[in-house]
């Protein structure tokens, strides 16, 4: 089942192009020999329901797809007074599609994953993994640091009272292209992608300082603006309303104008939160997606399966299974210590595919069904 490959270099374990590669465990040697799981590892790992349950979470995707561009179409036809379309939510939507895609296009191809029967096959070797590494990097750069953007415009918006221009949005335009393009470009080019993760072409290990990181980091500037927008809220509407009702005692003149002021200011804060509701709950969302799939692939699968290749003894029983057995779902008892649990990789898988679901309810609205109905009537009316 493990196969032999070259000499790996310093004894050092590897996961070139993809691969799960450790120096043997059974060869203490100076010059130990690489053993690789075969191609695709998920066939060994894990059970032979996971390729359908990812395939799953891909239909899951399509349906996100789907609804994005739904929202897109009906924000390029239908009147501003039915779809409330803003900037901020055309480029989110963009965002989300561009990574829809990097799960729906191996779905809809089928690829072989393997380049040999230990290598994935990678950006260089299939044109599809190329493309949908691409545009699910990408897409999920570029949907965070739109995250980011908007808990930024919100916050100033909300607690300061300054409502972004043509400029601003410019500016912000060019900025997260520009990082988007430079992170993406850096990714495939110093770690890559590859089938690594059932049927999808992912990023490979070592990408924390192009690609892991700086999602992380954008993740937790815009949960600190999320936190100082609702602390900011809650803060102002409470003091305002406490000094009503100190005031409400007080029949004076001065306390009188102090009441109004804080009503009006208590006002204020709610009709901002009326408007905003859904773009926070959108930017919350997206947050706490981001801070699941970076610890997931970062601690739990990264970091757990790197260690087991290069301390090597928490794999000699799943080794010695595999080669005595010839049956890999007997073995899966040995697999906790060295991969990430299947059931936390399809959630993860579910959970990222419903993003695209879940925007599509937070930014439709009634009045844009009602829209669609006037457009879909409006031929047979002027043929009558």
């Amino acid at each position: 089942m493990v196969r032999k490959e070259s000499k790996l270099t310093q004894g050092r374990s590897t996961v070139l192009g993809g691969r799960n590669c450790a120096p043997n465990p059974l060869d203490i040697s100076a010059n130990a020999s690489a053993c690789c799981i075969p191609c695709p590892v998920f066939d060994y790992v894990y059970s032979h329901n996971f390729k359908r349950e990812t395939d799953g979470a891909a239909w899951v995707h399509v349906v996100g797809l789907i609804l994005s561009c739904i929202l897109l179409l009906s924000y390029a036809v239908l009147p501003v007074e039915a779809t409330r379309r803003a900037y901020l939510n055309i480029m989110l939507l963009v965002g989300l599609v561009l990574f829809e895609l990097g799960f729906v296009i191996p779905l809809a191809r089928q690829p072989d994953q393997c380049y040999d029967p230990v290598t994935p096959n990678d950006q260089t070797s299939s044109l599809t993994c190329a493309f949908s590494g691409a545009f699910a990097a990408f897409g999920g750069l570029f949907l965070v640091t739109w995250v980011l953007i908007r808990a930024l415009f919100m916050h100033l918006q909300i607690c300061w009272d300054w409502i972004p221009g043509k400029m601003s949005y410019i500016a912000a335009n060019a900025a997260a292209l520009l990082i988007t393009i430079a992170l993406t470009t850096a990714t495939l080019v110093h770690s890559g992608v590859s089938f690594r993760f059932g049927g999808y072409c992912h990023v490979n290990v070592g990408s924390i300082a192009t690609y892991w990181g700086w999602l992380l980091a954008f993740c937790g500037m815009a949960c600190l603006l999320q936190f100082a927008t609702f602390g900011y809220c809650i803060k102002v509407y409470l003091t305002n309303i406490l000094q009503v009702r100190n005031d409400s005692h007080t029949e004076s003149l001065t306390g009188s104008s102090r009441s109004r002021t804080a009503r009006a200011t208590a006002r204020r804060v709610y009709q901002a939160l009326a408007v905003q509701w859904r773009s926070l709950a959108i930017v919350t969302v997206a947050i706490v997606t981001t801070a699941l799939v970076c610890v997931v692939f970062i601690v739990f699968d990264d970091k757990l399966t790197q260690k087991a290749f290069a301390q090597t003894d928490d794999l000699v029983p799943w080794i010695i299974c595999l080669i005595s057995s010839q049956d890999n779902d007997k073995c899966l008892g040995y697999t906790g210590v060295f991969i990430l649990p299947e059931s936390l990789a399809v959630g993860t898988l579910f959970v990222l595919g419903f993003v695209g679901v879940e925007a599509f309810l937070l930014l439709s609205r009634v009045e844009m069904l009602k829209a669609w109905w006037k457009v879909v009537r409006r031929p047979r009316t002027e043929k009558s």
